[in-house]
């Protein structure tokens, strides 16, 4: 993965990340008696981390196309986006679908069936936001270790700055 380059927004693309995963992480935290305020913390976090990823992680992709492929290019960002929203998507459903079919078996006595219900979701949510989470620590990872920096020419003011100091 070494022709991904780091541009200067590459600051704008980990830190975004680190909230996106903390809220997925804090949606792990929910019980079955969590009620919708203790929701809205976590989303808050989840969903600011998720938008301000968004922008500079699609700058970082497109950043060094030349003109005459910035629309193919912008084209393949997008559909890369949309087959790796459903795959993850049909990842998480299955994990969640498996975890709350599980969870319902193991009916304890006394248990009404919405109890176990109840239980069977918070276990299957709980299940679909872990691995979400271990997505997106893999994602992170590949940033910070894909991504190198782009090579720039120096500046006449740096080129002046060592100048300076080897004449020193």
């Amino acid at each position: 993965f070494g022709f991904l380059r780091k541009s200067e927004f590459n600051a704008d693309v980990d830190w975004p990340f680190l909230v996106y995963l903390g809220g997925l992480l804090w949606l792990t935290q929910l019980s079955e008696t969590s009620n919708y305020l203790s929701l809205v913390g976590p989303l808050l976090v989840f969903g600011l981390g998720n938008g301000i990823a968004f922008v500079p992680l699609t700058t970082a992709a497109l950043d060094g196309v030349a003109t005459e492929d910035a629309g193919a290019a912008s084209g393949l960002v997008n559909v890369m986006q949309q087959l790796g929203g459903s795959l993850g998507l049909a990842v998480l459903v299955t994990v969640f679908g498996t975890a709350s079919t599980n969870a319902a078996r193991q009916v304890r006595p006394g248990e009404s069936a919405a109890e176990v219900a109840r239980h069977a979701f918070m276990v299957g949510a709980d299940r679909a936001f872990l691995v979400a989470a271990m997505f997106l620590a893999a994602t992170v990872l590949l940033t910070w270790f894909a991504i190198r920096p782009a090579a720039r020419e120096p500046t006449d003011a740096q080129i002046r700055d060592d100048a300076v100091i080897v004449d020193a």
